[in-house]
């Protein structure tokens, strides 16, 4: 189980960076958020075990209802952020899973599909399987150039 892992923290520049996803989102969202259409069920997995994770670790700093522990998949959630006074219902991201994960927490996220290289540019970073790696949704507001990377 992820949650027993320390893969989402909550640092001392939580509200900052929450803060600064939030403006980047509403000014430049082409250039922070990128996903396929097709990896909306890996983004709402990836949601699901987050909401999950911050349930257990972090009760002071999310209130989620109802309990991600004992609901089953595809339950609507409310969630609200106690230090931003945010507050988000699932339901609303239904289409972007990720947009609203990148809403919670401070990290940035990415999410890869290993697939067949389709141009002689992709062969350039087929590893010894021979397969790459590339990202299919993303939210890249402090790490690197989405722009760049995105479906290489």
């Amino acid at each position: 189980c992820l949650w027993n892992n320390d893969w989402v923290d909550i640092g001392p520049e939580f509200v900052e960076y929450l803060e600064k996803k939030k403006t980047l989102f509403k000014t430049t969202l082409s250039s922070v958020y990128r996903a396929d259409e097709q990896s909306i069920p890996a983004q709402q997995e990836y949601l699901e075990l987050l909401l999950q994770t911050l349930y257990r670790k972090y009760p002071n700093y999310y209130k989620i209802t109802p309990s991600p522990l004992t609901s089953s998949s595809n339950t609507e959630y409310k969630i609200f952020v106690i230090p931003t006074n945010d507050e988000y219902e699932t339901k609303d991201y239904k289409d972007c899973p990720l947009k609203l994960a990148t809403l919670l927490i401070q990290e940035d996220i990415c999410i890869m599909n290993e697939g067949k290289s389709n141009s002689e540019e992709q062969k350039k970073f087929e590893g010894p399987s021979g397969k790459i790696h590339s990202i299919s949704a993303a939210s890249v507001c402090f790490s690197f150039s989405l722009p760049s990377k995105f479906l290489l």
